[in-house]
């Protein structure tokens, strides 16, 4: 990330819903390359979105430290997708 901007905004974000449904698709790894770079431009002039970014990061990787990752039975996967078939037909 480049350096701050001296001007940073510190107030509340004017456009917070969207740059926190940004974040998290960004953290997610589901944001297109384009969005991606708006939002770290943006982090460069508002504080409360830097700290936000900062804050769920570190949160989301410290999680993934501390999850232990086991595969599924294939028979279970087997059984819950033929359920959320059922569920999407009933719809």
């Amino acid at each position: 990330m480049k350096s701050f901007s001296k001007d940073k905004q510190t107030s509340n974000c004017s456009g917070e819903s969207k740059c926190m449904e940004s974040l998290q698709i960004i953290l997610d790894g589901e944001a297109s390359q384009s969005d991606e770079e708006n939002f770290m431009n943006h982090l460069e002039v508002c504080m409360p979105c830097y700290n936000y970014y900062n804050m769920d990061k570190a949160v989301k990787e410290l999680i993934q430290t501390k999850i232990v990752k086991v595969k599924m039975p294939e028979d279970l996967v087997k059984k819950l997708k033929f359920q959320l078939e059922n569920i999407k037909e009933e719809r």
